[in-house]
């Protein structure tokens, strides 16, 4: 029971992280082409 909350816990974390990741690579995909405008 233990095992399996934690290894919610680091999926969601997990998630949470890669959702930002993703967030910030299309903002600098965003300013990079403002950039070549």
């Amino acid at each position: 029971m233990n095992n399996n909350n934690t290894n919610y816990k680091y999926a969601l974390f997990k998630s949470i992280i890669e959702a930002l990741f993703q967030k910030k690579k299309k903002i600098s995909e965003k300013n990079s082409v403002t950039n070549i405008q």
